[in-house]
């Protein structure tokens, strides 16, 4: 169940601009947003939350039910998600599965990757690929060597 409280100050360890809450089971919420920074993803992509225990929208954090404090930006509602692009789309589909009924887009297995290839290119400052099967291979083949060796120097979160 979403508690709609003020939180005590402290300080986040994952930040998400822009975000939404989806409905699950019971009442309870997730969060969807894009990660700005977060320990065990790297940050730099779409992603879902564990279970939202708390919010103050007012103060722009919450916790979850993993314990992670979240600094909070912008909020969209999931009915405009078009608005935040094909990506965003792409990924919520994906990550949310039967959650996502509300947002009607086609994936297909190419879309995995590409979601991948857009993370990478944000993390190593390069332009993502096309969402063409060729480009998407050719991208991730060139530099999924580069990204992975990032992210080891970033160590255990």
């Amino acid at each position: 169940m979403l508690i709609r409280k003020p939180l005590l100050p402290v300080q986040p360890d994952a930040s998400l601009d822009p975000w939404t809450l989806v409905p699950v089971n019971d009442g309870e919420h997730l969060f969807y947003g894009f990660a700005l920074f977060h320990p065990n993803t790297g940050g730099l992509s779409w992603l879902v939350s564990t279970e939202v225990e708390a919010l103050d929208e007012d103060s722009g954090s919450a916790r979850t039910r993993s314990g992670r404090r979240y600094k909070l930006g912008r909020r969209f509602e999931r009915a405009d998600i078009r608005r935040e692009g094909l990506e965003a789309e792409l990924a919520y589909r994906i990550l949310l599965g039967e959650y996502a009924g509300d947002v009607d887009i086609e994936t297909n297995p190419r879309d995995y990757i590409w979601l991948v290839c857009c993370k990478i290119a944000r993390h190593l400052g390069l332009e993502p690929p096309a969402r063409e099967e060729a480009q998407i291979q050719g991208f991730y083949s060139e530099h999924w060597r580069t990204y992975f060796a990032l992210r080891q120097k970033w160590g255990p979160r």
